[in-house]
């Protein structure tokens, strides 16, 4: 998790179309890979709703534990 979020919008709204009316139904699903990463969860968290809180109407976060050893996995229980 040393990377910066990034976002990436493939899908265009059709010519003319308002960005406005297509946002309120975006969903935003982060995949982040973590190992041994149990001190940067909540800067991370933190990060992603200083950048994302306000602006999406949905967002889930998933995270994929590869066997860590450090209390990762009960952290984000």
């Amino acid at each position: 998790m040393t990377s910066p979020i990034q976002i990436s919008r493939r899908h265009r709204p059709r010519r003319g179309a308002s960005v406005e009316r297509h946002r309120k139904d975006w969903m935003l699903s982060i995949v982040v890979p973590v190992m041994n990463e149990e001190d940067a969860i909540d800067r991370f968290l933190q990060a992603v709703d200083r950048e994302l809180g306000d602006r999406l109407p949905a967002l889930e976060i998933l995270f994929v534990d590869d066997g860590s050893t450090d209390g990762t996995l009960e952290r984000l229980r």
